[in-house]
């Protein structure tokens, strides 16, 4: 994937001189989430290890310059724990399919004491598919599924730096910040109750995340291991009411029916395998 604004920055910084280089690894992310109600009681959770590729596309474009897109694809079968809308406890398992991809422009300043260090900024798009299956909660009630789109555009400026630790070993850190933007949420009902799908606009909230990479040189290249910490946090929506058909679903309290999505809070673990030769 290439950015033709950072190509054409790039042809005019430095014509000709713009070098790619491509890596792709595999990732293991401990994926951890949980959702609050206003009044900070929990409400639910899913947690597992959602295997994952990364595929980065770097392009050098002057001597102390860069660009690159970075896509992240992750997919597995995860643990849901919850309760029913009258607090029966319920446990099942959910479908998790996060897409993120970024693009970053940033700037070297190494030195002579084998320091890579760089500033960067950039724009990046998250998409998770949340698939909820049906289930069986602890009264013996049976529940249905429901279908979430997580999705948003967001921002995000980072610093990160590479050390010379030994003669074939190269060690550091890499913090990002990043700002959610325009963050939005559609809801499938599977067809329960009739209900329509409809859409709800997300809390934009800040995120950070930090990783450690760490280089080993061989003969044929080099292999290494970046383990990281990823927060991030969504703000409550707002409410909609639920319809059937176009017409308001009635019979709650308050009438109509209406729904939001609650604040939530996203802490992953994760560690990243690259072999590059």
């Amino acid at each position: 994937m290439r950015s033709y604004t950072f190509y054409l920055l790039a042809l005019l910084l430095s014509p000709g001189l713009a070098v790619a280089e491509e890596s792709y690894s595999f990732d293991l992310m401990r994926f951890n989430y949980s959702e609050y109600d206003d009044d900070g009681t929990w409400l639910d959770s899913e947690y597992g290890v959602i295997p994952g590729i990364i595929i980065k596309n770097r392009e050098k474009l002057s001597a102390s310059h860069w660009s690159e897109w970075e896509g992240r694809f992750h997919y597995s079968l995860i643990y849901y724990d919850g309760q029913t809308q009258s607090g029966i406890p319920l446990r099942t398992r959910s479908d998790a399919l996060i897409m993120d991809i970024a693009g970053k422009y940033g700037i070297d300043f190494s030195n002579a004491y084998g320091r890579d260090m760089s500033l960067y900024f950039g724009l990046g798009y998250r998409y998770w598919l949340r698939n909820i299956h049906r289930g069986i909660a602890d009264d013996g009630s049976a529940t249905a599924g429901i279908a979430e789109t997580y999705r948003w555009l967001y921002g995000l400026a980072g610093y990160q730096a590479l050390f010379q630790a030994s003669k074939k070993v190269k060690m550091g850190f890499d913090f990002r910040y990043t700002r959610m933007l325009s963050a939005q949420m559609d809801i499938n009902f599977l067809g329960y109750g009739g209900y329509d799908n409809t859409m709800v606009t997300l809390g934009n909230r800040s995120g950070a995340r930090l990783s450690i990479p760490l280089q080993i040189s061989t003969r044929r290249g080099h292999f290494s291991i970046t383990p990281y910490y990823e927060l991030i946090d969504i703000g409550r929506s707002n409410n909609v009411t639920i319809t059937s058909n176009g017409t308001p679903v009635t019979g709650c309290n308050p009438d109509p029916c209406q729904l939001y999505e609650p604040r939530s809070e996203t802490r992953n673990i994760g560690i990243e395998f690259n072999w590059k030769w």
